[in-house]
């Protein structure tokens, strides 16, 4: 006996040795033979239990993304991206970047949130989305994996069986690497909004349609045998396939790339100036970049471990990667004279800087001079595709539509240089205790609202809500002490506040107390693109471009705009974050206008004082002359 089971253990070692074995070796996918062609991608379909997927199934079921690519690529090792290992708090969150915007305009909320540690934003939870609804509230963006992929033993009990319904996010492969025309990333936002998760990346193919809500589907609902549908009325989630896609072995081709074009980037990483003079598309330059014929990837480039490289100056540093220093700014025009030849990278020429001081190369990044709009006197409010949906349907679109984010303001950075951002003020209600603050769940404050509304306006208090221009209301001082005397009554606490403006709001002996607070202070985040060329940088023109005293660089004003209509709209000057003195730059920036006169003083100094030495040389040279001839007589 003691023999069978000795044996019995060995063999499982042994296998299990080998089973680690196999799955430590490179996947076909994953290994290059030194070819720079295209592989061709015709393969069969599986769906998520791994089952080949042919046209007579029943049910027919949507192609998982994890299974099908499974077999040449190393799916757990993907799914560890930059784009997709958010919630993994072993991860360096790196420099901050676009947060998700959780926005409410009945409540006027908008507050940065992220499952990265980044100083400022809020766990997701905190306004109540649990993964399950942060993948309906921003799915539409979202590229699948991480929350998606949330283990089942970490599932709310009363949400557990919703996910079987819904089915798990993946990873979405084909979000950027699907480069087939008929590709429609819209379908994704759509099917995240209905629930069907395990349907949603499938859905985006040229050669699938996908109908129905999973949202509509009893918690008993089962995708296999299709029992317990809900009403009458609900379509269950389903897929159909084109069938003249599939060859006689049932495999599809699916026309996928390691080069990406910058057109499968923009759906998540569009951005538009409201107040910019030349909004429109056709009016604006892209990129310089994209403009000499390059892609997105050629700078933000990744291995099979899809840690996407950033770009930013100190991200070799922070990551330990040296070897990602050359796709930062400096390192691909500037290079580094110590390490291996950078300089010059895709042909990226050098900058020569004649006449700029030294000291702007310590003090501000490369972007501030070359990327994004030009400053003005006052920010403009900028909307992009994370945070306003651009380029999905069904979303208001109008230029007031929240979330409000000010931009560009030139700020400190995490590495201390200005560097361009852009910047959201958080408004939310909420408790405070022990001096944190702590949001209030937007949802357990409509009510409230339009009670407060009702009671102090004769027009109809819904017309804030109903009318499809997306802004928050506007709030007078006595609905606001309603408000928030209901919130205190609710909380049962005394210490019921607003943030909004750059403030901290509460009621103190029946008058609205502001104060500041680091709650109230906004959450910003540094942008490179799009970068302009030499010709139209900051101080091609002259140094009044920067130091002018209206330059919007050093002088222009960050609007903090919230809800509240008795307050008139805070505004802080650019040198607020720029860790300096307006005073001071008054100051620098007043002497620009004598420079012109300075200059004419010193070259008249200058021509005096060569005539004179010119006076003198003569004088000098006839005194030897007459001393010469002297000396012969």
């Amino acid at each position: 006996m003691k023999k069978v089971i000795l044996c019995t253990i060995v063999w499982m070692f042994i296998g299990t040795t080998a089973l680690w074995a196999e799955n430590e070796e490179p996947k076909l996918g994953d290994v290059t033979d030194g070819s720079r062609a295209v592989p061709n991608h015709l393969i069969p379909l599986f769906d998520e239990e791994g089952s080949q997927i042919f046209l007579d199934d029943t049910p027919l079921l949507p192609f998982s993304t994890e299974q099908t690519c499974l077999p040449c690529h190393d799916y757990s090792k993907i799914s560890h991206g930059w784009h997709f290992n958010a919630p993994d708090s072993g991860i360096h969150p790196g420099r901050p970047g676009h947060p998700w915007i959780y926005t409410d305009r009945v409540t006027g909320t908008q507050i940065p949130l992220h499952h990265r540690d980044w100083e400022g934003v809020y766990d997701p939870a905190v306004v109540g989305l649990t993964p399950f609804y942060f993948l309906q509230e921003f799915g539409r963006q979202f590229p699948g994996g991480g929350v998606g992929e949330i283990d089942s033993a970490d599932i709310s009990k009363d949400l557990f069986f919703r996910w079987q319904v819904s089915g798990r996010a993946e990873v979405n492969c084909l979000a950027c690497h699907d480069v087939e025309a008929a590709h429609d990333q819209t379908q994704y936002d759509k099917q995240m909004r209905n629930e069907n998760f395990r349907w949603a990346a499938a859905a985006t193919a040229g050669f699938t349609t996908v109908e129905g809500a999973a949202e509509d589907m009893q918690d008993t609902y089962d995708i296999y045998s299709q029992v317990g549908p809900g009403p009458a009325e609900a379509v269950p989630p389903r897929i159909k396939y084109d069938d003249h896609r599939f060859d006689d072995k049932a495999q599809v081709f699916i026309d996928i790339r390691r080069d990406i074009p910058s057109r499968r980037c923009y759906y998540c990483h569009s951005s538009r100036y409201i107040e910019s003079p030349d909004k429109e598309e056709w009016e604006t330059d892209e990129d310089v970049h994209l403009t000499s014929g390059m892609n997105c990837v050629d700078c933000h480039r990744n291995g099979l471990d899809h840690m996407m490289i950033r770009g930013y100056a100190t991200e070799a540093q922070e990551t330990n990667r040296p070897n990602i220093a050359s796709f930062s700014c400096e390192g691909c025009h500037v290079g580094d004279e110590n390490k291996w030849p950078e300089l010059g990278r895709l042909g990226a020429p050098e900058p020569r800087h004649l006449g700029i001081p030294t000291i702007h190369f310590k003090e501000m990044s490369c972007t501030s001079c070359h990327s994004g709009p030009w400053p003005r006197k006052e920010t403009m409010n900028v909307q992009t595709s994370i945070a306003h949906g651009l380029g999905t349907h069904n979303v208001i679109k109008g230029d007031s539509v929240m979330p409000y984010i000010a931009s560009p303001v030139y700020a400190r950075a995490q590495n201390h240089k200005i560097t361009p951002h852009n910047l959201l003020f958080p408004t939310f209600w909420g408790v405070e205790k022990g001096g944190d603050i702590q949001p209030v769940h937007p949802e357990e404050l409509q009510d409230v609202i339009i009670t407060a509304i009702e009671a102090d306006t004769l027009t109809d208090s819904l017309n804030f809500i109903s009318i499809n221009t997306g802004e928050w209301p506007t709030l007078s001082q006595s609905q606001f002490t309603m408000i928030l005397d209901s919130l205190s009554v609710m909380k049962d606490t005394v210490n019921a506040v607003f943030v909004g403006g750059g403030k901290l709001h509460r009621i103190e002996d029946g008058h609205v107390v502001s104060e500041k607070h680091p709650a109230a202070e906004p959450y910003k985040w540094p942008f490179a693109h799009n970068v302009r060329p030499a010709e139209q940088s900051l101080g091609s023109k002259s140094c009044k471009d920067c130091h002018g005293l209206g330059a919007g660089f050093n002088f222009g004003d960050v609007k903090a705009a919230s809800p509240l209509g008795f307050q008139p709209t805070a505004k802080r000057s650019m040198t607020a974050y720029q860790e300096t003195s307006k005073f001071y730059q008054g100051l620098f920036a007043f002497t620009f206008y004598f420079r012109p006169i300075l200059k004419i003083f010193l070259d008249v100094c200058l021509i005096l004082m060569t005539a004179v030495f010119l006076l003198y040389v003569f004088k000098g040279l006839d005194a030897i002359v007459q001393n010469a001839f002297g000396s012969r007589d």
